[in-house]
């Protein structure tokens, strides 16, 4: 009897006169995460450079006929031609796309829950449980690229036979190609599709809240909390898509304010740090890391009830 006595006059001394009074607490109001911060892999590969011909005039089999190859001037003596065999000869330069690092920024709703437990004079400690979420992360890295280049070679038959003759019996081509008569074809580039990072997040976190009630209307507060968070990703890359979903654990840190507009109305504004492991998801070879942890920024409305 005589404890239960003393807790009923400790609470009635550490009451708060004023517009505060209960012992429950919720608010609500919008959030924003300072800093999301995704990074995106590198492409598989390195850069690389190779040129091949679609055929080799040195593999050819058996003689050649006057239907193989083509007339071309020759070089040393105006007005005469020359044999020539032919190949298309291709340069494929490919740049695999570098990692990338993007920041979103994402918005947000959270909500509280808080009763409070203990009271001294000015002081109040209460446990709070804390729902949140944040949607609209988006982030975005560029794809490789590979540029191919062609060009078309000739093998003169320089020693016969010559375009009034048809038997190739005794005769081949030189074995290298004669780049003065070098055509270029052109060129071209492709590009794999950019990597394109959506995401959402929801949280729940409880922990316990110090509150100091600096005057009848304003208090000042800071709290703990573990968090518990559900992450979710969808990576796309062309047509290729991987969506996933994981648990990350992390805490959070918190400073804020209340201020009454009634007895049981009021706002709220606070800002802190949260801690959260890392999300990841991965499409066509590369892998996106997303990093929630930062500064969280949050005002709204709380009601005492």
């Amino acid at each position: 009897m005589k404890m239960k006595s003393l807790i009923v006059s400790l609470v009635a001394a550490g009451a708060v006169s004023g517009v505060w009074a209960g012992n429950w607490e919720f608010s609500v109001g919008p959030a924003w995460r300072a800093c999301a911060k995704t990074t995106i892999s590198a492409e598989p590969g390195r850069a690389s450079s190779t040129f091949s011909y679609d055929r080799d005039p040195a593999d050819h089999a058996g003689d050649w006929r006057a239907d193989e190859v083509v007339r071309v001037p020759d070089a040393l003596t105006p007005g005469e031609e020359l044999y020539a065999a032919t190949a298309v000869g291709t340069t494929k330069s490919s740049v695999p796309a570098a990692a990338a690092d993007d920041v979103s920024r994402p918005l947000g709703l959270k909500a509280d829950l808080g009763c409070t437990v203990f009271a001294w004079k000015r002081l109040s400690v209460a446990l709070n449980l804390h729902l949140a979420g944040y949607w609209r992360l988006r982030s975005s890295a560029a794809g490789g690229r590979t540029r191919i280049s062609q060009v078309k070679d000739y093998w003169l038959f320089e020693d016969g036979p010559y375009p009034d003759d048809t038997d190739f019996s005794s005769f081949k081509p030189a074995t290298d190609p004669d780049l003065a008569y070098r055509e270029d074809l052109g060129s071209y580039v492709t590009k794999t599709p950019s990597l394109r990072v959506r995401g959402d997040l929801y949280q729940i976190g409880f922990g316990p809240k110090l509150a100091f009630a600096a005057t009848d209307f304003l208090s000042v507060y800071g709290g703990v909390e573990a968090l518990c968070n559900l992450a979710y990703l969808d990576c796309r890359a062309g047509d290729a898509q991987e969506s996933e979903v994981r648990c990350l654990g992390g805490f959070g840190v918190r400073l804020g304010a209340n201020l009454g507009l009634t007895e049981h109305l009021g706002l709220y504004g606070e800002a802190g740090y949260e801690r959260i492991d890392e999300a990841e998801a991965s499409v066509a070879g590369r892998r996106a890391h997303v990093d929630y942890s930062g500064l969280v920024v949050s005002a709204g409305f709380v009601l005492r009830f």
